[in-house]
C-alpha cells in the first residue's frame, strides 16, 4: 500500500489523474487508507477527480461501506443534484449515521 500511496501522491501533484487512479483503486479497497487519499485529493481542490476515482471503486471486489458513504459525503459537498440518488441505489452498503451527519452539515434536508 505505501508504495502505491506514494505513486499516487506524485501523480496527484503532477495532474496525472489516469495512472493516480490506478494506484488510488489499490488504496481505496483499504478502509485504513482511504481517509488520508482523500484529504489529499481535497486539499488540493480535485474533488471530481476524487468522484470519479470512488465512482470506478464502486464496482471492486474489495468495495466496502466506507467508499459508499465517502462518495455519498463528496456527493452533499460538492454535487447535492446526484447524493439522493446515491443515496436510493447504496443505502444498504452505507454508514447511514455519518452518511446522515454529513447531510446535516450540508444542510440537505
Amino acid at each position: 500500500i505505501r508504495t502505491w500511496k506514494e505513486v499516487n501522491a506524485a501523480c496527484v501533484e503532477k495532474g496525472e489523474f489516469r495512472l493516480a487512479a490506478i494506484c488510488g483503486l489499490h488504496i481505496i479497497v483499504s478502509p485504513d487508507h482511504l481517509e488520508d487519499l482523500i484529504s489529499q485529493y481535497e486539499r488540493r481542490g480535485y474533488s471530481e477527480e476524487l468522484m470519479g476515482l470512488l465512482e470506478q471503486g464502486l464496482g471492486l471486489e474489495g468495495a466496502h461501506a466506507g467508499i459508499f458513504t465517502e462518495l455519498g459525503i463528496l456527493y452533499s459537498k460538492y454535487r447535492p443534484d446526484a447524493l439522493m440518488d446515491h443515496i436510493k441505489i447504496y443505502w444498504s452498503r452505507m454508514n447511514i449515521p455519518k452518511m446522515l451527519r454529513a447531510c446535516e452539515r450540508a444542510r440537505l434536508w
